[in-house]
């Protein structure tokens, strides 16, 4: 879906416009809900009385949504009354989000106990970094071949496809150097790919862009950085926190990653506004510096704070269960 998606929404915006491309998860979600509605067992912990937190994912989503929205208003030029407005009151819902966290302890949505690990906070920090950049390169490259050298939609999304082909290729590979050396080293060395394949980025300037030459480089670079780290990054999470909150670490890793993602692409709004090609690609040139500084900070909060060696608990394999569906 990695390959798919960018090759698929070129089509889309090429056909049927851009909004169908908000449209076209629709069927997608609700297959994915059938699916798991159908065949995935049912599980619950023994004895588990908790509710879900519907409060505290209220308030995570409203404050995100309008931090969101101011970063997106500012980059348009919209009035500086607005734009604070929504950004305090983002914050402020966010820190009602942490607070209600506090509160609940053990049976909230991200408990803060795990966040005294400082592998935890080392991955979590290094997940936000890294995804943040890469999140950042999977709207900037494609945006930049269809407004300076004016590639069609579909051709643009499909510049992207070697970052998930080495993702794919490379990850069943790390999980095994991950399960005999732990996940730091890959971890930091993963993120430093990363960094100087945006370095290369920020070579782009006038005069016209070759893909092969000037643009592939960096694809690549990012996608084998990303592919030391995809496997790595997704054990040493679940390893750096007792055996209770694995899926809990999990989630909020995952989280973490859409989160730095979705904030990269709001702070790009201020790139895609300037006018004239010459200042854009002088924007484009922060933004690959900026996301060449983030992997860098990835980078640095694996070697400083992953101990070296940590890697999944070793466990007996699950007794055999029927195949079935229900």
């Amino acid at each position: 879906t990695g390959a798919v998606g960018p090759v698929l929404g070129g089509w889309l915006v090429e056909t049927l416009g851009w909004r169908s491309i908000f449209l076209v998860n629709l069927p997608i979600a609700a297959t994915a809900a059938a699916i798991a509605w159908r065949h995935v067992p049912e599980s619950r912990a023994a004895g588990g009385t908790a509710r879900l937190d519907w409060l505290g994912g209220a308030l995570a989503t409203l404050g995100l949504g309008l931090m969101t929205w101011a970063l997106t208003a500012a980059a348009e030029g919209m009035g500086l009354a607005p734009v604070l407005s929504a950004a305090l009151a983002g914050g402020l819902l966010l820190g009602g989000f942490l607070r209600r966290q506090a509160l609940l302890g053990a049976r909230a949505l991200i408990p803060l106990a795990m966040f005294g690990s400082a592998a935890f906070v080392g991955l979590t920090l290094l997940t936000f970094f890294l995804y943040g950049a890469l999140g950042g390169l999977i709207v900037l490259l494609p945006y930049l071949l269809i407004r300076i050298e004016a590639w069609p939609a579909m051709q643009a999304g499909a510049a992207l496809l070697p970052l998930p082909l080495l993702i794919g290729l490379g990850s069943p590979l790390m999980g095994k150097v991950t399960a005999r050396h732990g996940g730091r080293l890959p971890l930091a060395i993963g993120a430093a790919v990363v960094a100087l394949g945006f370095a290369l980025l920020a070579r782009v300037g006038p005069g016209g862009l070759d893909y092969p030459r000037m643009l592939l480089p960096t694809v690549l670079l990012v996608g084998l950085g990303m592919a030391l780290c995809a496997a790595p990054l997704t054990t040493t999470v679940m390893a750096s926190v007792d055996a209770a909150h694995t899926g809990t670490a999990s989630g909020v890793n995952s989280a973490v990653a859409r989160l730095g993602g979705l904030l990269a692409t709001a702070l790009l709004g201020f790139v895609f506004a300037l006018d004239g090609a010459e200042a854009f690609l002088a924007g484009l040139r922060a933004a690959a510096w900026t996301g060449a500084a983030c992997a860098l900070v990835a980078a640095v909060s694996a070697l400083v704070l992953i101990p070296p060696g940590i890697r999944p608990a070793e466990s007996p394999p699950p007794a055999p269960r029927p195949i079935g569906f229900r």
